[in-house]
């Protein structure tokens, strides 16, 4: 409510510097300059000093070389009126209200009219919004900004969320050199099943914007180089029979040589990569999760792990989440001369469709000590696990006899996850969800800030 002061509407009572400027831009009081915003030429009154204060690009166009031959509204035809509004907001009162949907008309703003604090506000707002459903707009506007800081920490998310970038909305929108920046990564943490699916969707895309017939020639053309940056040998062969061939990307040379290196991978291939990317696990101690399947252990009963058959579960969770490993039994005995004893353990992942999952695999020796009941076994990269799909683990080892797990929990809830463990088919030595080996799973939540640990 106003205030009067001696019959006079004292609107100014209380009110400190920025709230008196809101006050007479809302309420046009004493404008001396018309400006003309957006492709409707929607009408803003502001003032002459707040605009030359705030901008010297402003400044340059009232008083300097840039103002017009004649005098008039000034034209803004390449800014919304809802983004001049509250670029104007900011120009009045140090103070705007930044959202995902203004951010990007904000950035151009400030930095066609040389503001520096708003930029750094919007700036400051894109990295503190990361994630993986954004990260490829966000991408593309540093790119198109030339902002060297954010743009490197978009293309590090990006690389680090993988999989889940590459199904984004936005990953279809990157222009060619963004593209090429994940899809080349050395260090970009998905299959390269999701690299290829993600690869041809993208060159498909970027075929409409140039108006060209899509065909497998046009196609390859698009994808230029990149096309061999796709570890084809790393791919499962059935993956590459009913999704890659019926491109017709490959040419035929091309194809059987990668048959032929599935058949005999240790000829080795000459056309196309076969390094792993380097997506291995970094995460902090205190984000892992464990979760473990089994009441006890049924001593004095032990587990033979003779390497003669395979140990199987299968599982699944309520969410997406990353498994990073798993946990087997120690050894059965703490009475023993030597303080380590070893393992030769395999193991790999199948998923829905029961096609093992690359990037799953582990062939490793490991030494326990006989003290321990757990042991963790890493994966080498992040396995994505998708809510509500059936996977099936299925682990080799070769050792002395481990404890036996009983007391089995066919639900068990960890870190607000429900998981649901079954009975595989893969299992020869007994293993199932009652009793046996592999006693609990090893994971962390898919959050923003675990993508940027990975």
């Amino acid at each position: 409510m106003a205030v009067q002061t001696g019959g006079v509407d004292n609107w100014q009572a209380r009110c400190d510097l920025a709230q008196c400027n809101l006050h007479m831009l809302t309420n046009e009081i004493s404008c001396d300059v018309v400006l003309r915003v957006g492709q409707d030429k929607a009408v803003f009154r502001a003032h002459q000093y707040v605009l030359i204060s705030r901008s010297c690009v402003f400044n340059a166009m009232i008083c300097g070389n840039l103002r017009p031959q004649h005098d008039g509204p000034i034209e803004i035809p390449d800014i919304e009126a809802d983004i001049f509004e509250e670029f104007l907001k900011f120009m009045y009162t140090n103070d705007a209200t930044i959202t995902s949907d203004n951010v990007t008309g904000l950035l151009y703003s400030s930095k066609k009219y040389a503001v520096q604090l708003l930029e750094d506000k919007c700036l400051k707002y894109l990295e503190d919004s990361l994630t993986s459903e954004n990260v490829c707009a966000i991408l593309e506007q540093a790119h198109i900004y030339d902002e060297e800081g954010l743009y490197e920490k978009a293309l590090k998310a990006a690389k680090c969320s993988g999989n889940r970038t590459l199904k984004s909305a936005g990953f279809t929108e990157l222009c060619k050199e963004c593209f090429n920046k994940i899809i080349l990564a050395d260090d970009l943490s998905a299959a390269e099943e999701s690299v290829f699916i993600a690869a041809i969707s993208w060159a498909k895309e970027e075929c409409r914007r140039q108006v060209k017939l899509i065909t497998p020639d046009s196609v390859r053309k698009i994808l230029g180089q990149a096309l061999y940056h796709i570890r084809f040998p790393l791919m499962e062969p059935r993956f590459f029979v009913q999704h890659v061939r019926p491109e017709k990307l490959l040419t035929d040379q091309e194809a059987l040589e990668l048959f032929e290196y599935y058949i005999c991978p240790e000829k080795g291939i000459q056309t196309f990569i076969v390094k792993r990317r380097k997506s291995q696990i970094i995460v902090s101690k205190d984000k892992l999760i464990r979760v473990q399947r089994f009441s006890g252990t049924d001593f004095p009963w032990s587990w033979t792990c003779s390497g003669g058959g395979d140990d199987s579960i299968r599982f699944s969770a309520s969410h997406d989440v990353i498994l990073v490993g798993f946990m087997l039994y120690g050894p059965f005995t703490q009475q023993a001369e030597e303080n380590q004893v070893e393992y030769s353990v395999q193991a790999r992942i199948f998923d829905q469709r029961d096609c093992p999952m690359a990037q799953s695999q582990v062939d490793t020796v490991m030494e326990v000590s006989y003290h321990d009941k757990y042991n963790v076994v890493m994966f080498q990269e992040r396995v994505d696990i998708h809510r509500n799909q059936i996977y099936t683990l299925v682990v080799n080892i070769k050792g002395r006899n481990t404890l036996k797990g009983i007391g089995g929990m066919k639900r068990a809830e960890r870190g607000g996850v429900i998981w649901t463990f079954m009975d595989s088919d893969k299992s020869t030595r007994g293993t199932n969800s009652s009793k046996g080996q592999i006693p609990g799973l090893v994971y962390c939540m898919p959050t923003v800030e675990t993508e940027h640990d990975l």
